[in-house]
């Protein structure tokens, strides 16, 4: 769990860093938006800082199952508004603060119930590479969406992102979680193959969305999606469990995170206020 609050730490800074980026840049979404962003350096530390998430992340799916994981990334927009308190001087609001205690309970709810042990992706023969079709199959249904004209591209997008993420931490699960790590079966696995193509399919619709529609709908819908579908993949893939007697904690748990840090998306809007005129 040491290493779920780190991975939300750096997860709530990246949001901050990474939206403010994605909002200044007056680009009409296509392939080259995240090329444009990765030279700015405000973006630099916010990919840096989903880096040290990913890394984070990937040590506690070594153990805990993908749900527990998912809640504490979900958990970052806690952090971020936290951080948009100290750093843009947003305020909190009675609902936001019930928001940030429904996360932080929700937690502590996920972390108690868990079922600590290695997880194993039930994906035989050829099955095992439909991780990576999927991924690819995201990015060409995400640039027709950038191609058309549809006032609900933005949350489309975000709901691609959400499900690119969500398959980058069943491959990360199955991969963390095997008995032994050996380098020949690694670089055979196309779990392994699917890890860069699924995220670099979450982050790209995720810039695009965050610059074709506002960041709140654009956030809720990755976070509501990813966090969903990854905890269903863990539990009809990966052999995820809770402890016995204790499934109604983590499904309590579980959706306090979710409903918290859907509610607390709308504190990107912060990050829309702040002048862009001179960018990073």
């Amino acid at each position: 769990m040491i290493w779920v609050l780190l991975a939300a730490l750096a997860g709530g800074v990246s949001v901050l860093f990474q939206a403010q980026s994605a909002r200044a840049e007056d680009h009409d979404g296509g392939l080259g938006l995240l090329a444009t962003l990765l030279r700015r350096p405000r973006y630099l530390v916010g990919m840096a800082c989903a880096g040290l998430g990913f890394v984070f992340g990937a040590l506690a799916l070594r153990e805990l199952p993908l749900f527990a994981v998912q809640a504490g990334r979900a958990s970052s927009l806690a952090v971020t508004a936290v951080l948009a308190v100290l750093v843009l001087r947003a305020r909190l609001t009675p609902r936001d603060m019930v928001a940030v205690g429904a996360v932080g309970v929700g937690l502590v709810g996920v972390a108690l119930a868990s079922e600590p042990g290695p997880g194993s992706v039930g994906l035989p023969g050829l099955w095992r590479w439909s991780p990576l079709v999927a991924s690819v199959l995201l990015l060409a249904v995400g640039q027709q969406l950038v191609r058309g004209r549809s006032a609900y591209a933005g949350p489309l997008l975000g709901v691609l992102s959400g499900l690119g993420y969500s398959i980058v931490g069943l491959c990360v699960r199955g991969v963390a979680g095997a008995p032994t790590l050996d380098v020949g079966e690694l670089v055979t696995d196309p779990l392994v193959w699917a890890i860069p193509v699924a995220g670099y399919a979450g982050l790209h619709l995720a810039a695009v969305g965050l610059a074709r529609a506002s960041l709140v709908s654009v956030t809720s819908a990755i976070v509501a999606t990813e966090t969903i579908v990854a905890a269903v993949l863990g539990v009809t893939l990966a052999g995820d469990a809770t402890k016995p007697g204790l499934l109604w904690a983590a499904v309590i748990g579980f959706l306090l995170v979710l409903v918290g840090a859907t509610s607390l998306a709308r504190f990107g809007g912060q990050l829309e206020e702040e002048p862009t005129g001179t960018r990073p």
